[in-house]
């Protein structure tokens, strides 16, 4: 009976859990953003939480079309490279260069508006033969290396866990890769995870 209750209290935390802890965080996001105006307000309205609440929710809509009219400006060639020589000089800071690189390319990878630099999800056997990891085809097209080798070449990016901004790059002839019917989408939650959201598939039997 104690096992039943267990395994009943455990399916109910891993249904509430993950929307606890998604709420907890936007909340946190939210008083974070919003805090650097509320610290300005008169001591009147930051006492009183409608009125508080009122303007964070008032910063949260200017900061998005802030950021529209950001978007829609940096669509401008010569405003666009001001953006590419402020980000050079952002990049030679030590340490923030870092952070803003990999903040960058993961913000690329999940919020860019264009299509995933990444094709399809395959398995790679890496490190050693027997052993698979989750890979992503980036490239198809011909190339030198598909000169100088005379195979079909596939470019496959093998992400670490749980940062997929850092990996190791592979040219593997078609043959030695496995193809997964999974998204790209799902396949970066299985690495970003360390395994633990597989996404849900059935056999089709034939």
């Amino acid at each position: 009976m104690l096992v039943k209750y267990r395994n009943h209290f455990l399916t109910g935390l891993l249904v509430v859990l993950p929307v606890f802890l998604s709420l907890v965080i936007l909340n946190w996001l939210f008083v974070l953003v919003t805090n650097t105006v509320v610290r300005f307000l008169p001591y009147a309205v930051k006492s009183h939480p409608f009125w508080a609440i009122l303007v964070r929710i008032g910063v949260l809509m200017a900061m998005f079309w802030v950021l529209v009219l950001i978007g829609i400006i940096a669509r401008f060639v010569f405003i666009r490279n001001l953006f590419h020589v402020g980000e050079k000089l952002l990049t030679k800071i030590p340490l923030f260069n870092t952070i803003y690189t990999t903040v960058k390319q993961i913000s690329e990878i999940f919020l860019s508006p264009s299509k995933t630099p990444f094709n399809r999800v395959v398995l790679v056997e890496f490190p050693k033969k027997g052993m698979y990891t989750l890979g992503f085809i980036t490239s198809t097209e011909k190339s030198e290396i598909h000169v100088k080798t005379k195979r079909d070449i596939l470019n496959v990016f093998v992400p670490t866990t749980p940062n997929p901004t850092t990996g190791f790059l592979f040219f593997l002839d078609k043959s030695e890769i496995i193809e997964l019917e999974m998204s790209v989408e799902e396949g970066m939650k299985l690495v970003i995870s360390g395994g633990v959201v597989n996404p849900p598939y059935v056999e089709v039997k034939e």
